[in-house]
């Protein structure tokens, strides 16, 4: 058991290579442990509200971490030593990763724009602006040129990533777009959307190719098959469906469960479909026929999430039952039940060499367990909020975690000793976002007026970023005093 967080640990993943662990919770803190022993390495303390991921660069050595406290920042990831703090949104960050090559990084904030940032410096390179609502993730393309990022006001859009230029603005959807993801060779974009439709579209033209119609409720994921031959929705009317991917035509409806489809992803070798549900099952589907292969039960309430290992032998489910629990992928039998959280798994995912699983719980505390034996290695202790994410570094030395308690942390993935505490991020206390749906005119009229005179045409600029233009001051001349 992973032991150290004091609130809910809302992720936990894996290294690359397996050997550390990181964890972001509900206590303001990330974490990193090592994967074999559970020893804490480093917490990573500074925020000051959630922290809501943190993720490493492709070649281990800095985390970022993004966070409510409307900053994203990076870390040496052994010393757990703050780099330098991205400053510029004047929002809650909602997501921030690191471009393929590692040298840049991406930023998704509530203030309607995505940033793009020099990772060894921390300078801002560019501010993608142009969405007209929150933005929900923003992520690279394969060869790390182009950024799609995801918004509720109904549209994606591509950026170049070098220059901050848009692209194109894929305007279709007739609700918020839940996510918006590359295919594996860059040349598509799938986008899932609230209005019950996926849609593909061309990269190079950002013309729309088609339109997967067939839910009648929100779909909440798309993803491509490792292959881009394929692509499988999820969604809230309790099926998922497999479409063509070159063509849009629909290919198999995966109807079992009663409840709503979580997620859905594919196996590695794209072979199988594994589908996460609220009906307290996951189920298991062959992906070419559409036909069901196994129903994973044991869950008694919720399943959040099922991920198969790299081999795809095995899957890992996490449920709103404390537990987490593995199968065996061909034939749907539990192997062991992951017994030791006391309140929600969030996630359960392997380590890169299928040795290792780390969940996270809001019981505030990862843990690490072997897969074989089902047996609960360690507990990486320490936050004191939720933890939202838990990542190997790509070597798995280490491990960073994310938390609500406003800190990220770094921990030796072999022993799980703490390292680092990642601190520095600022913003509310309570630990909690909020969402008012209102229309943003009404609020900018009543700022307007909520003052004892009405405000100048410069300070509505500059205080409710208003797009008017103001008329410009007649200079006044002073004389030069003579000496």
């Amino acid at each position: 058991v992973l032991r150290g967080h004091t609130d809910y640990v809302f992720s936990a993943l894996f290294s690359p290579d397996g050997k550390l662990i990181a964890t972001a919770s509900g206590d303001n803190t990330a974490r990193v442990w090592d994967a074999t022993t559970g020893r804490e390495l480093s917490v990573l303390r500074g925020h000051t509200s959630s922290v809501v991921s943190a993720v490493f660069s492709p070649d281990g050595k800095s985390i970022v971490t993004a966070s409510y406290d409307n900053t994203a920042r990076v870390w040496d990831a052994t010393t757990g030593r703050e780099l330098f703090v991205l400053r510029g949104h004047t929002y809650d960050v909602n997501s921030a990763v690191f471009s393929p090559d590692g040298k840049s990084i991406v930023t998704a904030s509530v203030d309607n724009t995505a940033r793009v940032w020099d990772a060894s410096s921390g300078r801002e390179l560019s501010i993608l602006r142009g969405h007209t609502n929150r933005i929900l993730t923003a992520v690279f393309s394969p060869d790390g040129k182009s950024i799609v990022t995801a918004s509720w006001d109904n549209t994606a859009r591509m950026w170049d990533a070098a220059s901050g230029r848009e692209l194109s603005v894929l305007r279709a959807h007739t609700s918020f777009v839940n996510s918006a993801v590359f295919s594996p060779d860059g040349k598509q974009i799938v986008t899932a959307s609230h209005d019950n439709t996926a849609r593909v579209w061309d990269v190079a033209s950002g013309r729309e190719l088609f339109a997967l119609r067939g839910h009648t409720a929100s779909v909440r994921s798309a993803v491509f098959s490792p292959d881009g031959k394929q692509i499988v929705t999820a969604s809230g009317d309790n099926t998922a469906r497999v479409w063509d991917a070159s063509t849009g035509r629909e290919l198999s409806v995966l109807r079992g469960h009663t409840g709503i489809v979580v997620n859905a992803d594919f196996s590695l070798d794209g072979k199988q479909i594994a589908t996460a549900s609220s009906d307290n099952t996951a189920r298991v589907w062959d992906a070419s026929s559409g036909r069901e292969l196994s129903v994973l039960r044991g869950h008694t309430d919720w399943v959040f999430s099922a991920v198969f290992s790299q081999d795809g032998k095995s899957i890992v489910t996490a449920g709103r039952d404390n537990t987490a629990r593995v199968w065996d992928a061909t034939t749907g039998r539990e192997l062991s039940v992951l017994r030791g959280h006391t309140d929600w798994v969030f996630s359960a995912v392997f380590s890169q060499d299928g040795k290792s699983i780390v969940t996270a719980g809001r019981d505030n505390t990862a843990r690490v367990w072997d897969v074989a034996s089902g047996r609960e290695h360690f507990v990486l202790r320490g936050h004191t909020d939720y933890v939202f994410s838990a990542l190997f570094s790509p070597d798995g030395k280490l491990i960073a975690t994310a938390s609500g308690d406003n800190t990220a942390r770094v921990w030796d993935a072999t022993t799980g000793r703490e390292l680092s505490v990642l601190r520095g991020h600022t913003a509310g206390e309570d630990s909690t976002a909020r969402v008012y749906l209102t229309r943003i005119e009404d609020l900018i009229e009543l700022a307007r007026t909520r003052v004892t005179r009405e405000l100048t045409c410069a300070e509505r600029q500059q205080y409710l970023h208003e797009n008017i233009v103001c008329p410009t001051p007649t200079p006044t001349l002073t004389p030069t005093p003579v000496r």
